[in-house]
C-alpha cells in the first residue's frame, strides 16, 4: 500500500499518474514521511492544489518541499 512506503520515507518521487497518487492528499505526505521530499514527475499534483493545501495551513510551517517537474511544457 502507498502508505506504507510513505511511512517514515526521506523521499518520494512520482513517475506515474496512477489514480491512487493524484487522490492521496497531499497532507498524507507530511504526516508520514520522516523529511517529506517529494518530486512530482507526473504533475500529480498541480500548483493550485498545492496552493490551496498552503492556505489551509495558513500560517503553520510547510514541512513538505515538493518539486513539481512540468513535463507536459516540454
Amino acid at each position: 500500500m502507498l502508505t506504507e512506503a510513505l511511512y517514515q520515507a526521506d523521499i518520494a518521487f512520482i513517475v506515474t499518474e496512477w489514480d491512487e497518487i493524484k487522490n492521496l492528499s497531499i497532507k498524507v505526505y507530511e504526516e508520514l514521511m520522516k523529511r517529506p521530499i517529494l518530486f512530482d514527475g507526473r504533475n500529480c499534483y498541480p500548483l493550485h492544489l498545492v496552493e490551496q493545501h498552503l492556505d489551509v495551513l495558513q500560517l503553520r510551517t510547510l514541512h513538505l518541499m515538493l518539486f513539481i517537474v512540468d513535463y507536459k511544457n516540454y
